[in-house]
């Protein structure tokens, strides 16, 4: 744990927001006796395996795909944890017809690749065994994620489950629309990661989205704009990427 003046920072500081709050976070983990390490050392195998029956991989409307990966960390000094993370991913598309903007969508004599409209689920679901240190959690929010709150400002936890609903629809030529709902838990897990960041950070742990899109569509995926709400507040979130969400 470096700064960019090559500075070792084993501690992360976070000023109170409430009188009862440690205002330091311990970046690195030590398994012998939970003490504070300027750095781990660690060395990590990575498996995986899949299983892909979608009928467009940049656009897809129809058909499902499975993912599962485990990777294990070995520790390669005394001051580092040994541990393994697992992480599934599955989802699939139902091809609908619900919006008629289009000349593709209006014909009566219409096949899905004349109307690309779907409503997709995804579900994610991760956890970890062992001891882990705290940057190696997971993280839940942002753009590949419940998309109302900002990267990693959800929780950060040592297990969690994400769910996500969207309907796509081509509006107009090269442009799409999307709506969408986002799920995701920590599980109750952000105590179990040492130190508690995620609980120190006043992280709710969980929370869902609602929000709609826009996509224009490109050679390696549509150029996509969302909107989408944190738990239907007045707080929303602009995110802009390439490629839809899954």
């Amino acid at each position: 744990m470096i700064d960019s003046d090559s500075n070792k920072k084993p501690y992360g500081d976070r000023t109170p927001t409430t009188e009862n709050i440690n205002e330091i976070i311990c970046i690195g983990y030590t398994p012998k006796d939970g003490s504070c390490p300027s750095e781990n050392t660690l060395v990590s195998f990575i498996g995986s395996t899949s299983r892909n029956n979608l009928n467009n991989a940049i656009n897809p409307t129809s058909g499902n795909k499975f993912s599962l990966g485990s990777e294990q960390f070995i520790s390669m000094g005394n001051n580092s944890p040994t541990f393994n993370r697992v992480r599934a991913t599955y989802a699939f598309f139902v091809p609908t017809k619900l919006i008629n903007l289009t000349k593709g969508c209006k014909s009566s004599d219409v096949v899905n690749s004349d109307c690309p409209q779907t409503i997709g689920f995804e579900f994610k679901a991760g956890t970890i065994f062992g001891d882990l240190p705290p940057y190696e959690a997971f993280c839940m929010g942002g753009s590949s994620s419940v998309r109302g709150w900002g990267s990693c400002d959800l929780s950060v936890s040592k297990s969690f489950v994400e769910a996500t609903a969207e309907y796509r629809f081509p509006v107009w030529r090269l442009i799409s629309g999307s709506l969408f709902a986002d799920f995701g838990s920590d599980l109750g897990s952000q105590d179990d990661v040492p130190g508690k960041p995620g609980k120190l950070l006043l992280k709710s742990g969980s929370g869902y989205s609602l929000g709609g899109g826009i996509g224009v569509k490109t050679p390696v995926g549509p150029l996509r704009l969302d909107i989408a709400s944190k738990d239907l507040s007045d707080d929303w979130r602009y995110t802009l990427g390439v490629g839809w969400k899954f």
